[in-house]
Protein backbone atom coordinates (compact mmCIF):
# COMPACT_ATOMS: atom_id res chain seq x y z
CA UNK A 1 0.00 0.00 0.00
CA UNK A 2 1.22 3.51 -0.80
CA UNK A 3 1.15 5.71 2.27
CA UNK A 4 1.12 9.50 2.31
CA UNK A 5 4.83 9.54 3.23
CA UNK A 6 6.07 6.91 0.80
CA UNK A 7 3.98 8.44 -1.98
CA UNK A 8 6.21 11.49 -1.98
CA UNK A 9 9.25 9.47 -3.03
CA UNK A 10 9.01 9.21 -6.80
CA UNK A 11 11.32 9.54 -9.76
CA UNK A 12 9.84 11.57 -12.60
CA UNK A 13 10.07 9.61 -15.82
CA UNK A 14 10.64 12.61 -18.08
CA UNK A 15 12.39 15.85 -17.24
CA UNK A 16 10.51 18.92 -18.47
CA UNK A 17 13.48 19.77 -20.67
CA UNK A 18 12.71 16.62 -22.67
CA UNK A 19 9.07 17.52 -23.15
CA UNK A 20 7.52 19.80 -25.73
CA UNK A 21 6.81 23.26 -24.36
CA UNK A 22 3.23 24.51 -24.51
CA UNK A 23 3.13 28.11 -23.32
CA UNK A 24 0.34 30.55 -24.10
CA UNK A 25 -1.55 33.44 -22.53
CA UNK A 26 -3.63 31.17 -20.27
CA UNK A 27 -1.68 27.93 -19.84
CA UNK A 28 1.95 26.86 -19.44
CA UNK A 29 3.00 23.25 -19.04
CA UNK A 30 6.28 24.36 -17.43
CA UNK A 31 4.22 24.72 -14.25
CA UNK A 32 4.44 20.91 -13.98
CA UNK A 33 8.10 21.35 -13.01
CA UNK A 34 6.89 22.42 -9.57
CA UNK A 35 4.77 19.28 -9.05
CA UNK A 36 6.32 16.19 -7.47
CA UNK A 37 4.35 13.27 -8.83
CA UNK A 38 3.40 10.41 -6.54
CA UNK A 39 3.21 6.82 -7.79
CA UNK A 40 -0.56 6.61 -7.33
CA UNK A 41 -1.44 9.94 -8.99
CA UNK A 42 -3.98 10.14 -11.80
CA UNK A 43 -3.62 12.77 -14.54
CA UNK A 44 -6.76 13.56 -16.54
CA UNK A 45 -5.77 15.18 -19.84
CA UNK A 46 -7.98 16.29 -22.71
CA UNK A 47 -8.56 19.06 -25.23
CA UNK A 48 -10.87 21.81 -24.01
CA UNK A 49 -14.56 20.88 -23.67
CA UNK A 50 -14.02 17.19 -24.36
CA UNK A 51 -15.31 15.74 -21.09
CA UNK A 52 -12.45 16.63 -18.76
CA UNK A 53 -14.65 17.63 -15.82
CA UNK A 54 -16.86 14.59 -16.34
CA UNK A 55 -13.91 12.21 -16.18
CA UNK A 56 -12.29 14.05 -13.26
CA UNK A 57 -15.55 13.58 -11.37
CA UNK A 58 -15.79 9.92 -12.30
CA UNK A 59 -12.21 9.34 -11.16
CA UNK A 60 -12.95 11.05 -7.84
CA UNK A 61 -16.05 8.94 -7.28
CA UNK A 62 -14.19 5.73 -8.09
CA UNK A 63 -11.08 6.46 -6.05
CA UNK A 64 -12.87 7.86 -3.00
CA UNK A 65 -15.96 5.62 -3.27
CA UNK A 66 -18.20 8.63 -2.67
CA UNK A 67 -20.41 11.12 -4.49
CA UNK A 68 -19.78 14.06 -2.17
CA UNK A 69 -16.49 15.61 -1.11
CA UNK A 70 -15.24 18.15 1.39
CA UNK A 71 -14.10 20.54 -1.35
CA UNK A 72 -15.23 21.51 -4.88
CA UNK A 73 -13.78 19.36 -7.64
CA UNK A 74 -11.52 22.12 -8.96
CA UNK A 75 -9.75 22.38 -5.59
CA UNK A 76 -9.63 18.62 -5.14
CA UNK A 77 -8.35 18.13 -8.68
CA UNK A 78 -6.55 21.31 -9.79
CA UNK A 79 -5.79 22.40 -13.33
CA UNK A 80 -2.00 22.48 -13.22
CA UNK A 81 -1.32 24.36 -16.49
CA UNK A 82 -3.72 27.26 -15.84
CA UNK A 83 -2.03 30.54 -14.95
CA UNK A 84 -4.86 32.13 -12.94
CA UNK A 85 -3.50 30.74 -9.63
CA UNK A 86 0.14 30.92 -8.51
CA UNK A 87 1.67 27.49 -8.93
CA UNK A 88 3.02 27.69 -5.37
CA UNK A 89 -0.55 27.82 -4.06
CA UNK A 90 -1.59 24.88 -6.24
CA UNK A 91 1.37 22.80 -5.10
CA UNK A 92 0.74 23.60 -1.44
CA UNK A 93 -2.81 22.28 -1.71
CA UNK A 94 -1.61 19.17 -3.55
CA UNK A 95 1.10 18.44 -1.01
CA UNK A 96 -1.49 18.60 1.76
CA UNK A 97 -3.55 15.83 0.13
CA UNK A 98 -2.82 12.46 1.75
CA UNK A 99 -5.24 10.56 -0.54
CA UNK A 100 -4.75 9.60 -4.17
CA UNK A 101 -4.57 12.74 -6.24
CA UNK A 102 -6.26 13.65 -9.51
CA UNK A 103 -4.51 16.31 -11.60
CA UNK A 104 -6.10 18.10 -14.54
CA UNK A 105 -4.39 19.20 -17.76
CA UNK A 106 -5.26 20.46 -21.22
CA UNK A 107 -1.69 19.94 -22.43
CA UNK A 108 -1.05 17.34 -25.17
CA UNK A 109 0.63 14.21 -23.88
CA UNK A 110 4.01 15.05 -25.38
CA UNK A 111 4.11 17.97 -22.94
CA UNK A 112 3.20 16.07 -19.78
CA UNK A 113 5.58 14.29 -17.38
CA UNK A 114 5.27 10.63 -16.50
CA UNK A 115 6.38 8.68 -13.45
CA UNK A 116 6.32 5.10 -12.26
CA UNK A 117 2.83 4.17 -11.10
CA UNK A 118 1.14 7.33 -12.37
CA UNK A 119 -1.89 6.78 -14.59
CA UNK A 120 -2.85 9.21 -17.35
CA UNK A 121 -6.44 9.24 -18.60
CA UNK A 122 -6.92 10.92 -21.98
CA UNK A 123 -10.43 11.95 -23.00
CA UNK A 124 -11.40 12.46 -26.64
CA UNK A 125 -14.53 13.91 -28.20
CA UNK A 126 -15.67 14.65 -31.73
CA UNK A 127 -13.74 17.89 -32.36
CA UNK A 128 -16.74 19.66 -33.89
CA UNK A 129 -18.72 19.02 -30.71
CA UNK A 130 -15.81 20.20 -28.57
CA UNK A 131 -15.48 23.35 -30.66
CA UNK A 132 -19.19 24.16 -30.46
CA UNK A 133 -19.12 23.63 -26.72
CA UNK A 134 -16.06 25.92 -26.52
CA UNK A 135 -17.99 28.65 -28.35
CA UNK A 136 -20.77 28.56 -25.75
CA UNK A 137 -18.21 28.22 -22.95
CA UNK A 138 -16.59 31.49 -24.03
CA UNK A 139 -19.95 33.27 -23.99
CA UNK A 140 -20.54 32.02 -20.46
CA UNK A 141 -17.20 33.27 -19.17
CA UNK A 142 -17.05 36.47 -17.14
CA UNK A 143 -14.44 37.81 -19.52
CA UNK A 144 -13.30 40.89 -17.52
CA UNK A 145 -12.89 38.81 -14.36
CA UNK A 146 -11.04 36.06 -16.19
CA UNK A 147 -8.67 38.45 -17.95
CA UNK A 148 -7.98 40.27 -14.69
CA UNK A 149 -7.13 36.99 -12.93
CA UNK A 150 -4.58 36.28 -15.66
CA UNK A 151 -2.99 39.72 -15.46
CA UNK A 152 -4.49 41.12 -18.66
CA UNK A 153 -6.51 44.33 -19.08
CA UNK A 154 -10.19 43.52 -18.41
CA UNK A 155 -11.29 45.21 -21.63
CA UNK A 156 -9.69 42.43 -23.68
CA UNK A 157 -12.69 40.31 -24.59
CA UNK A 158 -12.94 36.53 -24.82
CA UNK A 159 -16.43 36.68 -26.32
CA UNK A 160 -17.04 35.43 -29.87
CA UNK A 161 -18.37 38.17 -32.13
CA UNK A 162 -20.44 36.01 -34.49
CA UNK A 163 -23.24 33.45 -34.25
CA UNK A 164 -22.34 29.83 -33.58
CA UNK A 165 -22.64 28.62 -37.20
CA UNK A 166 -20.41 31.39 -38.54
CA UNK A 167 -17.90 30.90 -35.74
CA UNK A 168 -17.72 27.12 -36.30
CA UNK A 169 -17.41 27.59 -40.06
CA UNK A 170 -14.48 29.95 -39.52
CA UNK A 171 -12.96 27.49 -37.05
CA UNK A 172 -13.02 24.78 -39.72
CA UNK A 173 -11.76 26.95 -42.57
CA UNK A 174 -8.95 28.69 -40.66
CA UNK A 175 -5.50 27.39 -41.53
CA UNK A 176 -3.84 27.86 -38.15
CA UNK A 177 -1.02 25.66 -36.92
CA UNK A 178 -1.13 23.92 -33.52
CA UNK A 179 0.22 26.11 -30.74
CA UNK A 180 0.45 26.00 -26.97
CA UNK A 181 -2.69 28.03 -26.37
CA UNK A 182 -4.44 27.37 -29.67
CA UNK A 183 -7.99 26.08 -29.78
CA UNK A 184 -7.80 25.73 -33.56
CA UNK A 185 -9.06 22.73 -35.47
CA UNK A 186 -5.48 21.70 -36.19
CA UNK A 187 -4.61 21.85 -32.50
CA UNK A 188 -7.57 19.60 -31.57
CA UNK A 189 -6.62 17.05 -34.21
CA UNK A 190 -2.97 17.16 -33.18
CA UNK A 191 -3.92 16.66 -29.52
CA UNK A 192 -5.78 13.47 -30.41
CA UNK A 193 -3.04 12.26 -32.76
CA UNK A 194 -0.36 12.58 -30.07
CA UNK A 195 -2.44 10.56 -27.60
CA UNK A 196 -3.23 7.93 -30.23
CA UNK A 197 0.45 7.46 -31.01
CA UNK A 198 1.02 6.63 -27.32
CA UNK A 199 -2.06 4.42 -26.91
CA UNK A 200 -0.01 1.27 -26.19
CA UNK A 201 1.46 2.74 -23.00
CA UNK A 202 0.53 0.60 -19.99
CA UNK A 203 0.00 3.73 -17.92
CA UNK A 204 -2.37 5.40 -20.41
CA UNK A 205 -6.15 5.02 -20.60
CA UNK A 206 -7.98 6.36 -23.67
CA UNK A 207 -11.64 7.28 -23.23
CA UNK A 208 -14.14 8.72 -25.69
CA UNK A 209 -17.05 10.99 -24.83
CA UNK A 210 -19.36 8.97 -27.09
CA UNK A 211 -18.55 5.75 -25.24
CA UNK A 212 -19.17 7.39 -21.87
CA UNK A 213 -22.52 8.64 -23.14
CA UNK A 214 -23.55 5.29 -24.61
CA UNK A 215 -22.29 2.95 -21.87
CA UNK A 216 -21.44 4.84 -18.70
CA UNK A 217 -21.46 1.74 -16.51
CA UNK A 218 -19.19 -0.27 -18.79
CA UNK A 219 -16.76 2.61 -19.13
CA UNK A 220 -16.71 3.33 -15.40
CA UNK A 221 -16.14 -0.30 -14.48
CA UNK A 222 -13.30 -0.59 -17.00
CA UNK A 223 -11.75 2.63 -15.72
CA UNK A 224 -12.00 1.46 -12.12
CA UNK A 225 -10.06 -1.67 -13.04
CA UNK A 226 -7.34 0.32 -14.82
CA UNK A 227 -6.99 2.69 -11.86
CA UNK A 228 -7.01 -0.12 -9.29
CA UNK A 229 -10.10 1.36 -7.63
CA UNK A 230 -11.94 -1.10 -5.39
CA UNK A 231 -15.65 -0.24 -5.55
CA UNK A 232 -18.09 -2.31 -3.45
CA UNK A 233 -20.90 -3.86 -5.48
CA UNK A 234 -23.55 -2.13 -3.40
CA UNK A 235 -22.10 1.30 -4.25
CA UNK A 236 -22.18 1.07 -8.03
CA UNK A 237 -25.79 2.17 -8.49
CA UNK A 238 -25.18 5.34 -6.46
CA UNK A 239 -21.99 6.19 -8.35
CA UNK A 240 -23.56 5.61 -11.74
CA UNK A 241 -26.51 7.84 -10.90
CA UNK A 242 -24.24 10.61 -9.59
CA UNK A 243 -22.02 10.42 -12.69
CA UNK A 244 -24.91 10.84 -15.11
CA UNK A 245 -25.04 14.11 -17.03
CA UNK A 246 -28.38 14.96 -15.45
CA UNK A 247 -27.04 14.66 -11.92
CA UNK A 248 -23.73 16.35 -12.74
CA UNK A 249 -25.51 19.38 -14.18
CA UNK A 250 -27.78 19.53 -11.13
CA UNK A 251 -24.78 20.07 -8.81
CA UNK A 252 -22.75 22.90 -10.40
CA UNK A 253 -21.49 24.02 -6.99
CA UNK A 254 -19.59 20.72 -6.73
CA UNK A 255 -18.45 20.02 -10.27
CA UNK A 256 -18.13 23.34 -12.14
CA UNK A 257 -14.57 24.73 -12.26
CA UNK A 258 -13.82 27.81 -10.19
CA UNK A 259 -13.07 30.09 -13.14
CA UNK A 260 -15.54 33.03 -13.31
CA UNK A 261 -18.78 32.25 -15.16
CA UNK A 262 -21.99 34.18 -15.66
CA UNK A 263 -23.98 31.01 -14.96
CA UNK A 264 -22.19 28.11 -13.27
CA UNK A 265 -25.01 25.71 -14.13
CA UNK A 266 -24.59 26.54 -17.83
CA UNK A 267 -21.11 24.99 -17.75
CA UNK A 268 -22.97 21.72 -18.40
CA UNK A 269 -24.81 22.91 -21.50
CA UNK A 270 -26.36 19.90 -23.22
CA UNK A 271 -23.90 17.03 -23.08
CA UNK A 272 -25.13 15.62 -26.37
CA UNK A 273 -23.10 14.65 -29.40
CA UNK A 274 -23.53 15.47 -33.07
CA UNK A 275 -24.49 19.13 -32.70
CA UNK A 276 -21.33 20.44 -34.31
CA UNK A 277 -21.64 18.46 -37.53
CA UNK A 278 -25.37 19.18 -37.74
CA UNK A 279 -24.73 22.93 -37.57
CA UNK A 280 -22.41 23.13 -40.56
CA UNK A 281 -23.28 23.50 -44.22
CA UNK A 282 -22.52 20.33 -46.25
CA UNK A 283 -19.54 21.85 -48.06
CA UNK A 284 -17.96 23.05 -44.81
CA UNK A 285 -18.50 19.68 -43.16
CA UNK A 286 -16.88 18.01 -46.15
CA UNK A 287 -13.91 20.38 -45.89
CA UNK A 288 -13.53 19.40 -42.25
CA UNK A 289 -13.66 15.70 -43.07
CA UNK A 290 -11.08 16.08 -45.81
CA UNK A 291 -8.70 17.93 -43.50
CA UNK A 292 -9.12 15.36 -40.71
CA UNK A 293 -8.48 12.50 -43.14
CA UNK A 294 -5.28 14.18 -44.28
CA UNK A 295 -3.72 14.58 -40.84
CA UNK A 296 -5.05 11.60 -38.87
CA UNK A 297 -4.35 7.88 -39.28
CA UNK A 298 -7.42 6.16 -40.69
CA UNK A 299 -8.11 4.14 -37.53
CA UNK A 300 -7.89 7.23 -35.33
CA UNK A 301 -10.04 9.24 -37.75
CA UNK A 302 -12.81 6.66 -37.41
CA UNK A 303 -12.43 6.31 -33.63
CA UNK A 304 -12.35 10.05 -32.97
CA UNK A 305 -15.30 11.08 -35.11
CA UNK A 306 -18.08 9.40 -33.21
CA UNK A 307 -20.96 9.83 -33.49
CA UNK A 308 -20.70 10.89 -37.13
CA UNK A 309 -23.65 12.02 -39.19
Amino acid sequence: MITADSARRVVVGKEMTQLKRYDGPFQDNARWQSVTLRPDDVIVAAPMKSGTTWVQSICAMLLFRATGFDAPLSRLSPWIDMKDTPIEDVVARLEAQAHRRILKSHTPLDGLPTAEGVKTVFVARHPLDSALSWYHHLHNMDSPAMMTSLGFPPEISLYPTTDDRTWLREWVMADSAPAGESQSMNAYLDHARIAWEQRDRDDLVLLHYADLSADLEGQMRALAERLGAQVPDELWAELLEAASFKQMSARPEVWTPTQPFHDRAAFFREGRSGGGAALLEPEVLEAYRERAAQVLPAELNTWLHRPEQ
